[in-house]
């Protein structure tokens, strides 16, 4: 069978395209799976928001200091994280210097070495910690109303902020709080 030479070519051409497809999905198939794509992931996360941060065009209040913890820092303190006791450290060091601390984040779940970190909290020096406004048409979802004592622990604390632009703020309908013992 006799092939012209422009056919010829387009079969050659076809079958470098599927072979560099293949080679391509087989190297992007590696990556993935060796973690390399979600460690560069989160190296660039962790960059842009320390840029925004540190170069933003936001006023900052220069009493106030944000600490955040990045990705490597989490990764690097996973342990001490997830029983809370770096955030024992930081708030030793904080209190020592007369800081006031707001975390702005809930604990959900109390985890066996809580009770230092709960310590740490229940001194009276200036802590908040954050509890989550959940929108009004997303309660009884996955999100269930508060108890009669969660709505009195709640009112004792809620800060009742001024609006001064109206806009559409989300009625809160219940809220995320971090667990009893921390409340």
């Amino acid at each position: 069978m006799y092939m012209s030479p422009q056919s010829s070519s387009g079969i050659k051409k076809s079958t470098v395209f599927v072979l560099v497809l293949l080679i391509s999905l087989a190297a992007s198939l590696l990556l993935f799976a060796s973690g390399v794509i979600r460690h560069w992931d989160k190296v660039l996360y962790d960059l842009c928001v320390n840029y925004r941060v540190l170069k933003g065009r936001e006023t900052r209040n220069r009493q106030i200091a944000a600490i955040d913890l990045d990705d490597k820092s989490i990764e690097d303190l996973w342990e001490q994280i997830d029983s809370r006791e770096a955030f024992v450290d930081l708030l030793e060091v904080l209190y020592d210097t007369n800081t006031a601390v707001v975390l702005d984040f809930t604990f959900g779940l109390e985890k066996s070495g809580d009770r230092a970190f709960t310590r740490a909290v229940r001194d009276p020096r200036n802590t908040v910690i954050g509890a989550l406004a959940v929108e009004e048409g997303m309660v009884n979802k996955p999100y269930k109303p508060l108890t009669g004592e969660e709505k009195s622990r709640l009112a004792r604390h809620i800060w009742h902020i001024t609006v001064k632009e109206r806009g559409k703020v989300p009625k809160a309908g219940s809220f995320l709080l971090p667990y009893p013992a921390l409340v």
